[in-house]
């Protein structure tokens, strides 16, 4: 069974958007204070597949618009050791494969048109 990586919304009950939880703030082994990092990625095949390296264990905070292209931005543990991510953009209307391993992160408007973005985790 695949694992479903830890997800912030956009909005909504229980949404960690701006505040800080106490788990983020740093955790404590053995007096060492672990960091985490945001990292941004752009996702250039909109509609289609696209493929990112980036660390283990990360945790997906949002995807937007920024300068014309759809951007996902994932919190990171810059010591874990790297992975590839894949993602599929979807545009409105168009037929989505209904597929057990993966899960829908969020929409992104760019001028008139809207493209749906999900994690494909197989």
């Amino acid at each position: 069974m695949p694992v479903v990586r830890e997800h912030i919304g956009e909005g909504g009950e229980g949404d960690l958007v701006g505040s800080i939880p106490t788990y983020l703030i740093g955790k404590s082994i053995k007096g060492i204070i672990q960091m985490l990092t945001i990292h941004k990625y752009p996702l250039y095949s909109y509609p289609g597949f696209n493929a990112i390296t980036t660390h283990k264990h990360g945790r997906i905070l949002c995807v937007k618009d920024q300068s014309g292209t759809p951007h996902i931005w994932i919190e990171v543990d810059t010591n874990m050791p790297t992975e590839e991510w894949t993602f599929a953009v979807y545009n409105t209307g168009e037929l989505i494969p209904k597929e057990p391993d993966s899960y829908y992160i969020g929409s992104v408007f760019i001028t008139e048109y809207a493209f749906h973005v999900y994690e494909v985790l197989s």
